[in-house]
């Protein structure tokens, strides 16, 4: 019973190892379904075994395997499933017949020295997609920001032409405007639009009205949308994630080793999970 506990708690350690690696979490979300041992790189099926005869070996999909207790010697006590294959990661999934049958999970990462195996996993249900195993293995981070990214693509401010608020814009409001924009475009022309009712959830219940400015300087105009939250026209939540978002892909432009590319990915993870939601923007 100690054994199995132990066994349990280093399987969990594999699968926080390799999830928690962002290099590796980037390789996953490019993997390729595959579904014959062929499409695999040759020393990955060598470790798998496929060379082998009999017991050792592994079947193809849909090939014959000892699926029960009743054992061929002549056939593989492994059969593949499905497959995910990159240029520098492979996860397989595979059935294990006999008197306990059982489906498994083997993460392929290739490095300096050749392919190497590094994680193995007991799944409780047969994958029969590559997105299934990846979810079974994986299941609530990656599946939590991918949802995630999706929602916040279609978020990104654009100009408003209605419903236009009643009442023109004082000089009071284009003072403020004016300055909110001059501590992002120092020197810029500013050209202020007509001011519309309503702000999207994310920009909190404190706001009323929006409008679309565009900052006019020489090497490029730039257009930012404004919020009046609380009476005040300042950069609002939604606004200030993309300035936030574009500052980060600027810094990491240009990405030279691997330790570079988990910051980059790390940072990108922590800006998507404090996107501002509805009912509770963020600043």
């Amino acid at each position: 019973m100690h054994r199995i506990a132990v066994m349990v708690g280093l399987l969990a350690l594999t699968v926080r190892a390799v999830a928690a690696d962002p290099t590796r979490m980037m390789e996953i979300r490019s993997l390729a379904e595959v579904r014959t041992l062929d499409a695999l790189p040759r020393e990955v099926n060598e470790l798998l075994g496929r060379s082998k005869s009999g017991l050792d070996g592994i079947a193809d999909r849909g090939k014959p395997f000892n699926t029960t207790d009743v054992v061929d010697s002549r056939l593989p006590m492994r059969r593949l499933i499905v497959a995910g294959s990159s240029l520098s990661f492979v996860l397989v999934a595979y059935e294990h017949g006999g008197r306990g049958y059982s489906i498994h999970a083997t993460a392929f990462e290739l490095q300096r020295s050749g392919w190497t195996e590094i994680g193995k996993w007991t799944l409780t249900k047969n994958p029969y997609t590559l997105r299934e195993l990846v979810n079974t293995i994986f299941p609530s981070r990656n599946s939590r920001l991918a949802q995630r990214r999706i929602q916040v693509a279609a978020t990104q401010p654009v100009r408003r032409d209605g419903p236009l608020r009643a009442e023109n814009i004082t000089d009071e409001e284009v003072r403020e405007i004016q300055a909110a924009m001059s501590s992002l475009f120092p020197g810029a022309i500013v050209n202020i639009g007509g001011v519309v009712t309503g702000c999207p959830c994310e920009e909190g219940g404190g706001c009323t009205d929006q409008v679309w400015v565009v900052a006019y300087r020489p090497e490029r105009s730039r257009g930012l949308q404004l919020s009046r939250i609380s009476g005040h026209w300042i950069v609002g939540p939604q606004q200030q994630w993309w300035l936030d978002y574009e500052r980060l892909e600027g810094a990491y432009r240009k990405i030279s080793d691997r330790k570079a590319l988990q910051d980059y990915l790390a940072e990108q993870d922590k800006l998507y999970e404090r996107y501002p939601s509805c009912g509770n923007p963020q600043r």
